[in-house]
């Protein structure tokens, strides 16, 4: 009989148990996976502007092609966070003064928002994500006759609603529903004059994720 081949047996048998219990006290790996994500769909831009002083104010509309990029770190878990910039261009603009629509030919409305974004890839239930995104709008009047531009700047913020599904390895495709909320800080005039602004728009979205 073959005494060292049998103990060595023994001494296996009686560590794999041991090695099984440590197992869970051992601190997990961070599960940490970078994201890109575009996205591409329509937005339509209402925005108000009040001089300040008791006179009537204006207001400027229509719709816009959008287009958003986000990058950002998928946590352990189920929360993400990143950054993200957002665009859109209106350029068939319609102005709201005094009860009268003007068509206006010869502008163009450029927006922008740069920010940070916190999500919850999993809702409880329910299979999308929802996230908000705040950060600085800046949303600029292009005169194209004068060749003028004004532009105001903006706090914002946009709650989203998002749903993917795995097309292809890491690649995934999906919709995103987005309400931008904004109110300007400065860049107004007058100085006392105030912007407020929403922007709902609806995405079809390509996203890749890296990482273990």
């Amino acid at each position: 009989m073959n005494v060292a081949r049998w103990i060595g047996i023994g001494v296996v048998v009686a560590t794999v148990p041991a090695t099984a219990r440590a197992a869970p006290d051992a601190p997990p790996r961070a599960d940490l996976k970078l994201t890109l994500r575009v996205a591409a769909g329509a937005a339509y831009l209402h925005e108000s502007w009040s001089p300040g002083d008791g006179n009537p104010g204006s207001s400027q509309s229509g719709w816009a092609p959008a287009l958003e990029v986000a990058v950002g770190r998928t946590l352990s878990g189920p929360l993400a966070i990143g950054g993200v910039w957002q665009i859109a261009s209106v350029f068939s603009l319609t102005e709201s003064f005094a009860g009268t629509d003007y068509h206006l030919t010869h502008a163009v409305k450029l927006w922008n928002l740069v920010g940070v974004y916190a999500e919850d890839r999993r809702l409880p239930r329910i299979p999308v994500r929802a996230g908000i995104a705040l950060g600085l709008v800046a949303s600029s009047f292009l005169d194209t006759a004068q060749g003028q531009t004004d532009t105001t700047y903006a706090l914002a913020a946009s709650p989203y609603l998002g749903y993917e599904r795995l097309a292809w390895r890491r690649w995934s495709l999906g919709v995103l529903a987005r309400c931008t909320l904004y109110r300007s800080v400065f860049g107004e005039t007058p100085a006392s004059a105030t912007t407020t602004g929403v922007m709902p728009s609806l995405m079809l979205t390509v996203a890749r994720v890296r990482g273990p």
